[in-house]
């Protein structure tokens, strides 16, 4: 998936939630699940996302393997399976405007 964080005061940056279903979910900006409140599951320092310029995240979750990239760089490489399945979307947050492009979900083949 492609960003570009378009403004924001607050916050200006974007993500891919996934694993989705009854209000808990994995959400990597870059490195954090929610359920029914914050908590911190891994963490990577990344630059924060300058305005105006487009960036790739890709997050593969395989079973208990998290692992997620930053414009090609691997910034997570992480094992968890407290949510083993649910729903993809794109997340953002407070006041962030950020444009979106090129999402692309693939399952695993059986």
């Amino acid at each position: 998936m492609k960003f570009k964080p378009i403004s924001g005061r607050q916050d200006s940056s974007g993500g891919i939630v996934f694993r989705f279903t009854d209000g808990r979910y994995y959400v990597v900006r870059a490195n954090y699940h929610y359920d029914r409140g914050r908590r911190q599951l891994a963490s990577a320092k990344v630059t924060p996302p300058a305005l105006g310029h487009w960036y790739t995240l890709r997050v593969v979750a395989l079973g208990d393997h998290i692992q997620a990239w930053l414009d090609n760089a691997l910034h997570l490489d992480h094992r968890d399976l407290r949510f083993g399945s649910g729903g993809v979307g794109l997340w953002t947050k407070a006041d962030s405007i950020t444009a979106f492009d090129d999402l692309s979900i693939r399952r695993r083949s059986a």
